[in-house]
C-alpha cells in the first residue's frame, strides 16, 4: 500500500464501517488522493475543510449508497468537496454557490414564478442549502452521484413549487401513512395483516433508488409536475421523462417485491393479490408517503 493513501483508506474506513469491504481494493488509496486533490483545486481557501473532514463525508455518502462501488467510480468529487466547504461556510464555496444560484432565474421562470418571486425562491433556497432546519443545511444531502449544479437546480424547482403552491393539498392517509384502502374486507385484510411488512419493504425500495430516480418521483408525486415539464427541467424530450419516470416506479415495484419476498411466508394466491393492492394504489401511497 502506497503510505501517502494509508491515512486516506484509514480514514474511509472509519466512516464505511463494513461497507468499506464492497470497495474494490485495486487503486482505491489513489482514487482517493484524486478525489481529495480535485476537492482542493476547486476550493483552494485555507479555512475549507480538511482532506480527513472530506473523507469521512465520503465516506458517509457511500455506505448510504445500494452499490458503493459504483457510486465511487461516478463521483462527482470536486462537487461533493464544495458542498461540505458550503456547509463549513467557507466563503469561496459559499461563492460558488452564488454562481449556480444566480442562473436559475430561467428555470424559475418555467415553473411559473414573477420576478419579485424568483428572487423570493433564490433567498428561499439559499437558506434551504446553508442554513437548512434541525438537521442541518440541505446541501449536505449532496450525495455526489450527479453534478451539483443539476442538484441545485432540482433543489430550486422545489422550492419555487412550494412558492407557488396557494393551498396544500391534503390527502387522506391512514396512520401509517399507507394509503391502502379500507372499503374492500381482502383489501382491509392484508392491510391489517401485512401493514408493517409493507411500510418497511417500502421504505427499503425507495432507500434503493438512485439519486435522479428519487427526484424523480418526487417531483412528480408530491410537486405535480407533469412529464413535459420534469424534461423541461432536465433539458429532455418529454418522452425521455416519461420512461425514466416509468423506470423510478418500476424500481419501486420491483424493490418492494423483492423486500416482501424476504420477509413473508404465504402461499403464490396470497402474495399475487397482496403485490396487486400494491400496485393499483402505489400512486396515491408514494404521495402520501413522501408528501
Amino acid at each position: 500500500m502506497d503510505d501517502d493513501a494509508r491515512p486516506a483508506l484509514q480514514a474511509l474506513r472509519a466512516a464505511m464501517g463494513a461497507a468499506f469491504d464492497a470497495l474494490p481494493p485495486e487503486g482505491l488509496g489513489q482514487r482517493l488522493l484524486e478525489l481529495v486533490r480535485a476537492g482542493r483545486e476547486a476550493c483552494p481557501s485555507t479555512s475549507a475543510p480538511g482532506s480527513e473532514a472530506f473523507l469521512a463525508h465520503l465516506g458517509r455518502k457511500l455506505a448510504s449508497a445500494p452499490d458503493p462501488a459504483a457510486a465511487l467510480a461516478g463521483l462527482h468529487g470536486a462537487d461533493l468537496f464544495l458542498a461540505l466547504a458550503c456547509a463549513a461556510g467557507d466563503s469561496a464555496a459559499v461563492a460558488g454557490l452564488e454562481r449556480h444560484v444566480a442562473k436559475l432565474d430561467g428555470t424559475l421562470a418555467r415553473v411559473g414564478l414573477g420576478p419579485s418571486e424568483i428572487e423570493e425562491a433564490k433567498q428561499r433556497l439559499r437558506d434551504h442549502l446553508l442554513v437548512g432546519g434541525a438537521s442541518g443545511p440541505a446541501i449536505l444531502s449532496y450525495s455526489g452521484r450527479g453534478p451539483l449544479r443539476a442538484w441545485i437546480r432540482v433543489a430550486a424547482v422545489r422550492v419555487g413549487i412550494k412558492l407557488r403552491q396557494r393551498e396544500k393539498r391534503e390527502l387522506p392517509v391512514d396512520d401509517e401513512a399507507l394509503a391502502l384502502g379500507l372499503d374492500d374486507p381482502e383489501l382491509h385484510y392484508l392491510k391489517e395483516n401485512y401493514r408493517h411488512a409493507f411500510r418497511t419493504a417500502l421504505h427499503e425500495a425507495i432507500a434503493g433508488l438512485e439519486s435522479r430516480e428519487l427526484n424523480l418521483i418526487r417531483l412528480h408525486y408530491v410537486d405535480g409536475l407533469t412529464t413535459t415539464q420534469i424534461g423541461a427541467l432536465y433539458r429532455v424530450h418529454q418522452a425521455t421523462a416519461s420512461r425514466w419516470l416509468e423506470r423510478a416506479r418500476s424500481a419501486i415495484l420491483a424493490g418492494t417485491r423483492r423486500a416482501l419476498m424476504d420477509q413473508l411466508q404465504v402461499d403464490r394466491s396470497e402474495y399475487e393479490s397482496i403485490m396487486r393492492l400494491i400496485k393499483s394504489r402505489l400512486d396515491v401511497t408514494l404521495r402520501s408517503l413522501l408528501g
